[in-house]
């Protein structure tokens, strides 16, 4: 997904560089922006590699770059998980249900936040 021109990514761009919204404001717009991605992307994956979340890293998008990831739940329990945003991605990654729903981590320079959305 990365390098991939997206009005959701220039529309994400644009809020880190103004710098008055939230990190929640942000990671909606990009979650809310990406999500028929997002969610395609879950759904082949999850076939692929099991129970896992999507990571989204915004911290190189002002310089262009979104780096996504999907972790594997057996790679997440050997996960140092004390920090309340990771164990609660931990948490969400063994209850969702993979056939309605998936999970989405944002990192945000300032943040992470955790989604549990619902598939396309």
């Amino acid at each position: 997904m990365s390098d991939q021109p997206h009005p959701a990514l220039d529309q994400v761009r644009t809020l880190l560089r103004d710098g008055s919204f939230t990190p929640e404001r942000i990671g909606d717009a990009l979650v809310h922006g990406l999500y028929p991605r997002l969610s395609a992307g879950a759904q082949t994956t999850f076939e692929q590699l099991g129970r896992g979340v999507i990571f989204a890293d915004l911290r190189d998008l002002a310089a262009g770059h979104l780096d996504t990831s999907y972790i594997p739940l057996a790679l997440l329990l050997r996960a140092d998980t004390t920090d309340t945003p990771m164990a609660d991605a931990l948490a969400l990654a063994e209850l969702y249900d993979p056939e309605r729903e998936f999970v989405v981590v944002v990192v945000h320079p300032e943040q992470v936040l955790v989604y549990r959305l619902n598939l396309l």
